[in-house]
């Protein structure tokens, strides 16, 4: 899959970008980072590509193991460099590795809060969301759509470029139990475990 491929030429480019700390680029992000005044409240804009993995499982089947790739963006506030609180939107676009023609899309959008550690190196930021998902599957020929709500949590690790521009790794596991009728009327109610790892740029404003 060339996008995969792509993506995961991406992470690691940014990866190896991220490891310069051990040549003093963590005097530059502890410098931008301290800079940043903690007594206002800052407006971010945040952008990831990321690699995703779900498992679904629907009593009919069993579970169903998908691999594929997506995009998410995230807007929120900061306040006092310590405490984020926003809201997020996320396409992904996966397929059964095993059986192609099995495919997974998934809409998902919350409200998340997180909280920020500083280090001379990096930040750390862990928090929570809550999820409202859509998802199409496409089950050995079968199309069933399906909506519901779940939870997320996240991992992110941060390195400031400058006061307005940080390079962001992000991991997140999302746990979401849907709803919905297949081809014959009957309702449905899958569960999905999806896993994502991503990088991308947090602007702000």
């Amino acid at each position: 899959m060339k996008a995969l491929t792509f993506l995961k030429g991406l992470i690691l480019g940014l990866t190896v970008w991220g490891v310069a700390p051990a040549y003093g680029y963590e005097m530059n992000h502890d410098y931008y980072n301290r800079f940043r005044s903690p007594y206002k409240n800052n407006v971010y804009l945040s952008q990831q590509a990321n690699m995703a993995r779900s498992e679904v499982t629907l009593s009919e089947v069993g579970a169903q193991r998908f691999d594929g790739y997506g995009l998410q963006l995230s807007a929120g506030m900061e306040h006092f460099r310590f405490i984020q609180t926003g809201a997020f939107f996320s396409t992904s676009q996966l397929s059964n590795p095993d059986a192609t023609a099995d495919e997974l899309r998934m809409i998902d959008s919350g409200f998340e809060t997180k909280m920020v550690m500083s280090t001379p190196v990096s930040n750390i930021i862990v928090g929570g969301a809550g999820v409202v998902s859509r998802a199409n599957l496409n089950l050995n020929g079968e199309r069933i759509a399906v909506s519901g709500t779940g939870v997320r949590g996240t991992f992110e690790v941060s390195y400031y470029a400058s006061t307005q521009v940080a390079l962001v790794f992000g991991a997140n596991h999302t746990i979401t139990n849907y709803s919905g009728k297949n081809s014959k009327g009957e309702t449905v109610k899958p569960v999905s475990k999806t896993s994502r790892l991503g990088a991308g740029l947090t602007v702000w404003l």
